[in-house]
Protein backbone atom coordinates (compact mmCIF):
# COMPACT_ATOMS: atom_id res chain seq x y z
CA UNK A 1 0.00 0.00 0.00
CA UNK A 2 1.54 3.22 -1.19
CA UNK A 3 0.86 6.26 1.27
CA UNK A 4 0.60 10.12 0.53
CA UNK A 5 -0.89 13.22 1.80
CA UNK A 6 -3.20 15.78 -0.51
CA UNK A 7 -4.09 18.88 1.12
CA UNK A 8 -5.36 21.87 -1.01
CA UNK A 9 -6.71 25.55 0.00
CA UNK A 10 -9.44 27.22 -2.24
CA UNK A 11 -10.44 30.32 -1.09
CA UNK A 12 -9.70 30.60 2.66
CA UNK A 13 -10.87 26.75 2.61
CA UNK A 14 -8.28 24.21 3.55
CA UNK A 15 -9.70 20.07 3.02
CA UNK A 16 -7.16 17.83 3.54
CA UNK A 17 -7.02 14.39 1.69
CA UNK A 18 -5.34 12.62 4.72
CA UNK A 19 -7.88 9.60 4.61
CA UNK A 20 -7.60 6.83 2.54
CA UNK A 21 -8.57 7.46 -0.99
CA UNK A 22 -10.06 5.77 -4.12
CA UNK A 23 -9.40 6.77 -7.82
CA UNK A 24 -11.38 5.98 -10.42
CA UNK A 25 -11.14 6.77 -14.46
CA UNK A 26 -11.15 5.42 -17.87
CA UNK A 27 -10.87 8.39 -20.50
CA UNK A 28 -7.00 9.75 -21.17
CA UNK A 29 -8.26 13.97 -20.25
CA UNK A 30 -10.17 13.13 -16.39
CA UNK A 31 -6.73 10.56 -15.94
CA UNK A 32 -4.69 13.07 -17.20
CA UNK A 33 -6.04 15.51 -14.54
CA UNK A 34 -6.11 12.96 -11.90
CA UNK A 35 -2.53 11.98 -12.24
CA UNK A 36 -1.09 15.26 -12.13
CA UNK A 37 -3.12 16.29 -9.36
CA UNK A 38 -1.87 13.53 -7.18
CA UNK A 39 1.98 14.18 -8.69
CA UNK A 40 2.27 17.74 -7.82
CA UNK A 41 1.14 17.22 -4.53
CA UNK A 42 2.89 13.97 -3.43
CA UNK A 43 3.70 13.37 0.32
CA UNK A 44 3.83 10.19 1.91
CA UNK A 45 1.03 9.40 4.63
CA UNK A 46 -2.60 8.61 3.11
CA UNK A 47 -3.43 5.66 1.17
CA UNK A 48 -4.55 5.03 -2.61
CA UNK A 49 -6.60 2.49 -4.46
CA UNK A 50 -6.95 3.09 -7.65
CA UNK A 51 -9.26 1.23 -10.53
CA UNK A 52 -9.01 2.38 -14.06
CA UNK A 53 -9.59 1.03 -17.16
CA UNK A 54 -9.52 1.83 -21.09
CA UNK A 55 -6.62 4.73 -21.70
CA UNK A 56 -6.68 5.60 -18.04
CA UNK A 57 -4.66 2.35 -17.36
CA UNK A 58 -2.13 2.92 -19.29
CA UNK A 59 -1.49 6.48 -17.65
CA UNK A 60 -1.55 5.47 -14.54
CA UNK A 61 0.84 2.74 -14.28
CA UNK A 62 3.32 4.97 -16.49
CA UNK A 63 2.87 7.62 -13.74
CA UNK A 64 2.88 4.98 -10.50
CA UNK A 65 3.67 1.30 -11.73
CA UNK A 66 4.59 1.02 -7.85
CA UNK A 67 0.34 1.71 -6.83
CA UNK A 68 -1.00 -1.74 -7.99
CA UNK A 69 -4.74 -1.31 -9.68
CA UNK A 70 -7.64 -2.81 -7.87
CA UNK A 71 -9.36 -5.86 -9.72
CA UNK A 72 -13.21 -4.14 -9.45
CA UNK A 73 -14.48 -0.61 -8.56
CA UNK A 74 -15.95 -1.92 -5.66
CA UNK A 75 -12.50 -3.41 -4.33
CA UNK A 76 -10.92 0.26 -5.03
CA UNK A 77 -13.48 2.24 -2.83
CA UNK A 78 -13.72 -0.51 -0.35
CA UNK A 79 -12.50 1.09 2.82
CA UNK A 80 -11.85 4.61 1.77
CA UNK A 81 -12.94 7.56 2.64
CA UNK A 82 -12.76 9.99 -0.81
CA UNK A 83 -13.76 9.09 -4.19
CA UNK A 84 -11.77 11.21 -6.53
CA UNK A 85 -13.24 10.38 -10.39
CA UNK A 86 -13.19 11.54 -14.03
CA UNK A 87 -16.13 12.34 -15.92
CA UNK A 88 -15.37 10.58 -19.03
CA UNK A 89 -18.28 9.80 -21.50
CA UNK A 90 -17.04 6.43 -23.19
CA UNK A 91 -17.94 4.11 -20.50
CA UNK A 92 -19.85 4.14 -17.15
CA UNK A 93 -17.12 2.70 -14.91
CA UNK A 94 -16.74 6.63 -13.34
CA UNK A 95 -21.00 7.01 -13.32
CA UNK A 96 -21.07 3.48 -11.58
CA UNK A 97 -18.32 4.41 -9.09
CA UNK A 98 -20.15 7.60 -7.88
CA UNK A 99 -23.35 5.70 -7.27
CA UNK A 100 -20.86 2.85 -5.21
CA UNK A 101 -19.36 5.88 -3.32
CA UNK A 102 -23.25 7.62 -2.70
CA UNK A 103 -24.54 4.23 -1.35
CA UNK A 104 -21.36 3.56 1.28
CA UNK A 105 -21.58 6.99 2.39
CA UNK A 106 -18.20 8.04 0.85
CA UNK A 107 -17.36 11.68 -0.07
CA UNK A 108 -17.15 11.73 -3.62
CA UNK A 109 -15.09 14.48 -5.69
CA UNK A 110 -15.13 14.31 -9.86
CA UNK A 111 -13.03 16.74 -12.10
CA UNK A 112 -14.27 18.29 -15.48
CA UNK A 113 -11.30 18.08 -17.76
CA UNK A 114 -12.98 19.53 -21.24
CA UNK A 115 -15.93 22.11 -21.81
CA UNK A 116 -18.74 20.48 -23.19
CA UNK A 117 -21.64 17.95 -22.62
CA UNK A 118 -21.39 18.59 -18.88
CA UNK A 119 -24.87 17.26 -17.66
CA UNK A 120 -24.48 13.71 -20.02
CA UNK A 121 -21.04 13.10 -17.91
CA UNK A 122 -22.90 12.46 -14.92
CA UNK A 123 -26.39 11.11 -15.73
CA UNK A 124 -26.44 7.08 -15.52
CA UNK A 125 -29.95 5.01 -16.38
CA UNK A 126 -31.78 8.51 -17.10
CA UNK A 127 -30.84 9.99 -13.98
CA UNK A 128 -28.54 13.15 -12.74
CA UNK A 129 -26.01 11.49 -9.91
CA UNK A 130 -24.26 14.50 -8.75
CA UNK A 131 -20.90 14.01 -6.43
CA UNK A 132 -20.35 16.11 -2.96
CA UNK A 133 -17.88 18.31 -5.52
CA UNK A 134 -17.03 19.26 -8.77
CA UNK A 135 -13.21 20.22 -9.55
CA UNK A 136 -12.30 22.32 -12.66
CA UNK A 137 -9.60 23.98 -13.94
CA UNK A 138 -10.16 26.93 -15.66
CA UNK A 139 -12.66 29.65 -15.34
CA UNK A 140 -13.92 28.43 -18.52
CA UNK A 141 -15.11 25.37 -17.28
CA UNK A 142 -15.89 26.88 -13.74
CA UNK A 143 -18.52 29.31 -15.67
CA UNK A 144 -20.03 26.61 -17.86
CA UNK A 145 -20.47 24.03 -14.91
CA UNK A 146 -21.96 26.68 -12.92
CA UNK A 147 -24.58 27.83 -15.94
CA UNK A 148 -24.90 23.49 -15.94
CA UNK A 149 -26.11 23.22 -12.78
CA UNK A 150 -27.52 26.37 -11.02
CA UNK A 151 -28.54 24.47 -7.66
CA UNK A 152 -25.34 22.95 -7.23
CA UNK A 153 -22.86 25.20 -4.99
CA UNK A 154 -19.91 23.18 -4.49
CA UNK A 155 -17.50 23.69 -7.29
CA UNK A 156 -13.76 24.74 -7.10
CA UNK A 157 -11.26 25.86 -9.38
CA UNK A 158 -8.23 23.94 -9.24
CA UNK A 159 -5.00 24.48 -10.54
CA UNK A 160 -4.04 22.72 -13.86
CA UNK A 161 -1.28 20.79 -13.48
CA UNK A 162 -1.74 18.62 -16.56
CA UNK A 163 -1.61 21.33 -18.50
CA UNK A 164 1.53 23.26 -16.50
CA UNK A 165 3.16 20.00 -16.96
CA UNK A 166 2.91 19.27 -20.82
CA UNK A 167 3.72 22.81 -21.56
CA UNK A 168 7.01 22.70 -20.08
CA UNK A 169 7.69 19.80 -22.07
CA UNK A 170 6.88 21.07 -25.47
CA UNK A 171 10.14 22.56 -27.31
CA UNK A 172 10.30 25.34 -29.47
CA UNK A 173 12.45 23.64 -32.26
CA UNK A 174 13.42 25.41 -35.49
CA UNK A 175 12.94 23.76 -39.26
CA UNK A 176 11.23 21.40 -38.53
CA UNK A 177 9.32 20.83 -41.84
CA UNK A 178 6.40 18.55 -39.64
CA UNK A 179 2.40 19.16 -39.25
CA UNK A 180 1.00 17.54 -36.82
CA UNK A 181 -2.82 16.22 -37.00
CA UNK A 182 -4.03 15.76 -33.68
CA UNK A 183 -6.98 13.26 -33.86
CA UNK A 184 -9.97 12.70 -31.96
CA UNK A 185 -13.67 10.72 -32.73
CA UNK A 186 -16.00 13.83 -33.13
CA UNK A 187 -19.61 11.78 -33.11
CA UNK A 188 -21.41 14.31 -35.54
CA UNK A 189 -21.37 14.61 -39.40
CA UNK A 190 -23.12 18.31 -38.98
CA UNK A 191 -25.52 17.24 -40.85
CA UNK A 192 -23.25 16.90 -44.10
CA UNK A 193 -22.91 13.91 -46.25
CA UNK A 194 -22.20 10.36 -44.60
CA UNK A 195 -19.35 10.27 -43.35
CA UNK A 196 -17.82 10.81 -39.79
CA UNK A 197 -17.14 14.45 -39.01
CA UNK A 198 -13.05 13.46 -37.97
CA UNK A 199 -13.13 11.99 -41.77
CA UNK A 200 -14.68 15.43 -42.94
CA UNK A 201 -12.69 17.88 -41.39
CA UNK A 202 -9.23 15.34 -42.48
CA UNK A 203 -10.56 15.40 -46.36
CA UNK A 204 -11.22 19.31 -45.62
CA UNK A 205 -7.60 19.80 -44.21
CA UNK A 206 -5.60 17.88 -46.98
CA UNK A 207 -8.39 19.84 -49.92
CA UNK A 208 -7.27 23.30 -48.13
CA UNK A 209 -4.00 22.16 -47.63
CA UNK A 210 -2.29 24.66 -50.35
CA UNK A 211 -3.59 27.74 -47.91
CA UNK A 212 -0.85 26.72 -45.63
CA UNK A 213 1.78 27.18 -48.11
CA UNK A 214 3.84 24.86 -47.47
CA UNK A 215 5.65 21.91 -49.46
CA UNK A 216 3.16 19.20 -50.83
CA UNK A 217 6.08 16.71 -49.57
CA UNK A 218 6.09 17.75 -46.06
CA UNK A 219 5.70 15.35 -43.88
CA UNK A 220 2.14 15.09 -41.63
CA UNK A 221 1.93 13.15 -38.88
CA UNK A 222 -1.40 11.78 -37.81
CA UNK A 223 -1.57 11.24 -33.44
CA UNK A 224 -4.73 9.24 -32.90
CA UNK A 225 -6.86 9.81 -29.62
CA UNK A 226 -6.18 7.74 -26.83
CA UNK A 227 -9.31 6.08 -27.56
CA UNK A 228 -9.09 5.75 -30.49
CA UNK A 229 -7.19 2.44 -32.32
CA UNK A 230 -5.19 3.82 -34.76
CA UNK A 231 -6.14 1.53 -37.46
CA UNK A 232 -9.01 3.59 -37.97
CA UNK A 233 -7.11 5.55 -40.09
CA UNK A 234 -4.81 3.46 -41.90
CA UNK A 235 -7.25 2.98 -45.11
CA UNK A 236 -7.54 6.89 -44.99
CA UNK A 237 -4.31 7.57 -45.06
CA UNK A 238 -3.67 4.86 -47.63
CA UNK A 239 -6.06 6.39 -50.37
CA UNK A 240 -4.18 9.98 -50.17
CA UNK A 241 -0.69 8.47 -51.51
CA UNK A 242 -0.58 12.18 -52.87
CA UNK A 243 0.62 13.64 -49.30
CA UNK A 244 3.33 12.31 -47.12
CA UNK A 245 1.12 10.62 -43.98
CA UNK A 246 2.18 8.98 -41.56
CA UNK A 247 0.55 7.72 -38.21
CA UNK A 248 2.75 8.08 -34.80
CA UNK A 249 1.81 7.04 -31.21
CA UNK A 250 4.73 8.75 -29.90
CA UNK A 251 4.29 10.69 -26.45
CA UNK A 252 2.09 14.21 -27.59
CA UNK A 253 4.29 16.58 -26.34
CA UNK A 254 7.31 15.46 -28.49
CA UNK A 255 4.64 15.34 -31.46
CA UNK A 256 3.85 19.12 -31.08
CA UNK A 257 7.63 19.87 -29.93
CA UNK A 258 8.74 18.43 -33.35
CA UNK A 259 5.97 20.14 -35.57
CA UNK A 260 5.90 23.60 -37.19
CA UNK A 261 2.01 23.66 -37.63
CA UNK A 262 -0.69 21.97 -34.74
CA UNK A 263 -4.18 20.98 -36.60
CA UNK A 264 -6.99 19.51 -35.17
CA UNK A 265 -10.85 20.32 -34.39
CA UNK A 266 -11.82 20.58 -30.48
CA UNK A 267 -8.76 18.25 -28.95
CA UNK A 268 -7.09 19.16 -25.43
CA UNK A 269 -3.87 18.45 -26.99
CA UNK A 270 -4.84 21.41 -29.36
CA UNK A 271 -5.16 23.89 -26.42
CA UNK A 272 -2.21 22.97 -24.80
CA UNK A 273 -0.74 23.50 -27.90
CA UNK A 274 -1.94 27.23 -27.89
CA UNK A 275 -0.73 27.39 -24.70
CA UNK A 276 2.53 26.67 -25.83
CA UNK A 277 2.89 29.33 -27.91
CA UNK A 278 2.59 26.45 -31.21
CA UNK A 279 1.38 27.37 -34.71
CA UNK A 280 -2.49 26.24 -34.26
CA UNK A 281 -5.11 26.47 -37.27
CA UNK A 282 -8.89 24.26 -36.61
CA UNK A 283 -9.23 22.24 -39.49
CA UNK A 284 -13.58 22.29 -38.51
CA UNK A 285 -15.03 22.59 -42.18
CA UNK A 286 -16.76 25.64 -42.25
CA UNK A 287 -20.32 23.66 -42.28
CA UNK A 288 -19.20 22.49 -38.67
CA UNK A 289 -19.51 25.76 -36.39
CA UNK A 290 -16.82 27.17 -34.04
CA UNK A 291 -14.65 25.13 -32.11
CA UNK A 292 -15.83 24.02 -28.22
CA UNK A 293 -12.04 25.35 -27.39
CA UNK A 294 -12.02 28.56 -25.24
CA UNK A 295 -9.79 30.44 -27.36
CA UNK A 296 -11.15 33.75 -28.58
CA UNK A 297 -8.16 34.22 -31.14
CA UNK A 298 -8.00 30.44 -32.47
CA UNK A 299 -7.33 30.83 -36.54
CA UNK A 300 -9.33 28.47 -38.80
CA UNK A 301 -8.19 27.09 -41.92
CA UNK A 302 -11.26 28.19 -43.62
CA UNK A 303 -10.12 31.50 -43.00
CA UNK A 304 -6.69 31.36 -43.98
Amino acid sequence: MVIIEISYIFQNLMIDLNEPISVVANDAGGANQIVSFLRNNINKKTSIQPFMSGPAKKIWQLNFPEIHLANSIENAILGTKILISGTGWQTDIEKKARKIALNLDIYSISILDNWVNYKDRFIMDGVLNLPDEIWVVDKYALREAKNTFPLFKNFFQINDYYLDDAVKRIKHLKNTNQILYILEPIRSNWGHGIEQGEFQALDYFLDSFHKIKLPLSTKIILKPHPSEDSKKYVSWVSSKDSFNINISNLPIEDLISQSSYIIGCNSLALYISIKAKKNVICSLPPWAGKSTLPVNNLRYLRDL
